[in-house]
Order: C-alpha cells, then sequence, then structure tokens
C-alpha cells in the first residue's frame, strides 16, 4: 500500500504542475498538455494496471482498493492511448473530457470520504466537502458556460492545480 500512496503522490505532483502550466500560458499550452496528460495517463495508467496484476500474482484476491486502482488504471490507459493517438479528438472535445475527469476524480475522493467515516477518522467531513467541491468544478467545467476556450483552460487549469493539492492531502491521512 505503501508503493500505491507514493504513485500517487507522485500522480498529484505531476497534476499540479500541468495545472500551473495550462493557468499561465493558456493560449500556447493546452494542445501540448493535452499530449502530455495523454501520456501521463497512459503511463500511470498502464502502471496502476500492471500492479494490480502484480498483486493477483501474490494472492488469490485483490481488495476493494486494489481492484479499483486496476479498474481506473485500465481506463486511464485506454484514455491516455486515444489521446495520444487522436489528439484531435479530444482537442476538439477539452472541456467535455476534462470535466469528466475532475468530477470522476470527486467521486473517488467521495468514496473514500466515507471510507474514512466508516472507519472512524476525523477528517472525513472535511473531504467529503472537497469532494463535493470537486464534483461541482468538474460538472462546470462540463457544460463550460464561458464559450471561450482560454477562460476555460485557465479554468481547467486552476481545478487541476486544487484536485492535485487535494490528491496530495488525501494520499497523505490514509496512514
Amino acid at each position: 500500500m505503501r508503493r500505491t500512496k507514493y504513485l500517487r503522490i507522485f500522480e498529484m505532483v505531476l497534476l499540479c504542475a500541468l495545472g500551473l502550466t495550462l493557468v499561465l500560458y493558456p493560449e500556447k499550452t493546452w494542445k501540448t498538455s493535452l499530449l502530455i496528460l495523454g501520456i501521463a495517463l497512459l503511463a500511470g495508467g498502464t502502471l496502476a494496471a500492471l500492479y494490480y496484476c502484480l498483486i493477483l500474482r501474490r494472492r488469490a484476491s485483490a481488495s476493494q482498493d486494489e481492484m479499483m486502482i486496476g479498474i481506473l488504471g485500465c481506463a486511464a490507459a485506454v484514455v491516455g492511448l486515444i489521446m495520444v493517438l487522436i489528439p484531435k479528438l479530444f482537442t476538439n472535445a477539452f472541456g467535455f473530457v476534462a470535466g469528466i475527469l475532475v468530477a470522476f476524480s470527486g467521486i473517488l475522493n467521495l468514496i473514500k470520504a466515507l471510507d474514512l467515516r466508516k472507519g472512524g477518522t476525523k477528517n472525513w467531513l472535511v473531504l467529503m466537502i472537497l469532494s463535493l467541491l470537486t464534483i461541482a468544478l468538474g460538472i462546470l467545467i462540463f457544460i463550460d458556460p464561458f464559450n471561450k476556450q482560454s477562460t476555460l483552460v485557465i479554468l481547467v487549469g486552476a481545478v487541476l492545480i486544487y484536485n492535485g493539492i487535494l490528491g496530495i492531502v488525501t494520499s497523505i491521512q490514509e496512514d
């Protein structure tokens, strides 16, 4: 579980870096950032799926968290591969995809918050509120009320930074 924690923290730091790049240079970097995000999803998803496969080789079954890591890893790898091979598809659907990914991340954090509540952890309510905020931001990105690409890119960058920080805090609290 310790390796998973450090892998998640590393992924969240990369997410923050990508978000910062989008906020600072929205006009210049959004296409490149999509490619980088695709590569990161492909690499991170593949590592998560391999981690799950290694767990299954060592023992007959995996925990629910480990199974979720495997499923999400496969999904992330597929999305990343499509982003790398067909970038124009994601360039045209940037807000749609980003909104779904951010909302999905919020849903996963909400599930973690509820698990922390069951475990008696004190900070579960804060994580739940932040998770609900993440879901709302994902929906906002998805519906794109701005109708201007650079504003959307800046918003996505800010949400990626926020989500990265939330992921780091969540990973640290899992001890």
